[in-house]
């Protein structure tokens, strides 16, 4: 049995916890995420004040904003080193931050696309949306002078700002 799936079970410890992730970080080639989970159920069950950085120090072998990363990584997409994808787990780490991460990482995996590419694709994407949107502003902010008649029939000699309906 791995300290994996000891931890796995309802009650697990502190110690254990920490053991586990003292063994998932030997193991850094194989998952990252893992430790990330094993963080998160520390800050759920045991942390009470303590942050990132006790956790790293209990564990050793990571900086605080190593443990942070992951476990920020984990919360966000769960165990993202088990599923069925072809991402790495510096595609996680690069969308992380991102409102629309889930969209990006899902094109990312079906197009096969390295981590520059994702990047770039989202990148181009969102400078084609901001010209697309600031045409659209430009367009609905220009207006149509059109002449209006007197009363009597009459053309006005006044002309009236009417904002384009587009």
């Amino acid at each position: 049995i791995t300290p994996t799936a000891i931890v796995r079970v309802a009650e697990e410890t502190e110690e254990q916890i920490v053991n586990a992730a003292r063994w998932a970080i030997e193991k850094e080639s194989d998952c990252k995420s893992e430790v990330g989970r094993l963080a998160h159920e520390w800050t759920r069950k045991y942390a009470r004040g303590r942050t990132d950085a006790d956790f790293a120090e209990l564990v050793g072998g990571l900086q605080r904003s190593q443990v942070q990363q992951r476990r920020q990584i984990y919360e966000t997409f769960g165990d993202v080193c088990h599923s069925s994808g072809k991402l790495s787990w510096t595609h996680y780490r690069e969308a992380v931050d991102w409102d629309d991460a889930e969209e990006w990482l899902a094109k990312a995996n079906k197009q096969g696309w390295s981590v520059a590419t994702m990047k770039r694709e989202r990148e181009e994407a969102t400078v084609d949306n901001q010209a697309v949107d600031s045409t659209a502003d430009a367009k609905c902010d220009s207006d149509t002078r059109v002449s209006v008649e007197g009363s009597n029939g009459s053309p006005h000699s006044d002309t009236v700002d009417v904002p384009n309906a587009a």
